[in-house]
């Protein structure tokens, strides 16, 4: 007898379409004689006992696409949860390639596949290490991925195991930790090119499937340029892509990107708010 049973101030009308149509419900039970019986069925379109039918932070009424977690893309069958950037960093003679992700959900993403990662704390200003879990991100927040050389403590590098190959594999976080950590005039990862898309829940399922996958490190075949334009491309199946060779390396990277329209510089230290 309520006209919305949820109270998000939209009508049960509005979040199951009225029209009850007939229809067929079949019963199963223990008796294979059992006649089908006739009922009827509404068409939901959000769910009229819950402000929020996704459970994604986004309640029904801001939400366009309440029955799944994340934003509908007007022009397109595409429901996304995020933005995905890839990073290509180059300082002297080093560099380092990774991802950022910013989640437009509440979300629990499933790093129990990785090494370990870091959760930030006092806005950002501090962390603590954690080893392969899941990792709670809130709508706006971001989280970086990315394939290591070395496992740190306090990043200061540990004995290598074997030639070009130790025990960091990739991490969560870590690129974040280096920008509170460092005592760099600006920012750690400073000359980088950048570029960003937007992300599917299935695209970010199949990224994640790519890294458990290649969670190692070798410094010729598994290095973090190799991961990070291997699982960008594993994603993205049109538009900029990368095709190898040259482009294992960050500086390599970081010149296709540079040729890319829509490309330009992150600052990471702007993103953590420091």
């Amino acid at each position: 007898n309520l006209p919305d049973s949820d109270g998000d101030e939209l009508d049960d009308g509005v979040e199951i379409d009225p029209n009850v149509k007939e229809g067929i419900l079949i019963i199963y039970n223990t008796d294979p004689d059992a006649e089908p019986i006739s009922g009827f069925y509404f068409i939901k379109y959000s769910d009229p006992w819950s402000e929020d039918s996704d459970n994604d932070g986004l309640l029904d009424p801001e939400d366009n696409a309440p029955m799944r977690k994340g934003i509908y893309v007007e022009g397109s069958d595409d429901v996304v949860t995020g933005e995905l950037t890839i990073v290509a960093s180059e300082y002297g003679f080093v560099g380092h390639s990774f991802l950022l992700y910013k989640s437009y959900i509440d979300d629990t993403l499933d790093f129990t596949g990785l090494s370990g990662g870091y959760i930030l704390t006092d806005n950002n200003t501090d962390y603590y290490k954690v080893g392969p879990s899941t990792y709670d991100i809130s709508i706006g927040e971001y989280v970086t991925i990315g394939n290591t050389s070395v496992e740190a403590d306090d990043f200061i590098p540990q004995p290598i195991e074997g030639p070009d190959k130790d025990d960091a594999g990739i991490m969560f976080n870590r690129e974040f930790v280096e920008e509170i950590s460092s005592d760099k005039d600006g920012q750690y990862y400073y000359s980088n090119f950048s570029y960003t898309r937007l992300i599917t829940g299935e695209q970010w399922d199949n990224l994640i499937q790519y890294h458990n996958k290649n969670n190692y490190y070798n410094l010729i075949y598994n290095n973090c340029a190799q991961v990070a334009s291997g699982a960008w491309n594993y994603i993205f199946c049109d538009g900029h892509r990368f095709d190898g060779g040259r482009e294992n390396t960050p500086k390599g990277m970081k010149q296709t990107i540079s040729t890319w329209e829509g490309k330009y510089e992150i600052n990471i230290r702007d993103t953590l708010g420091l």
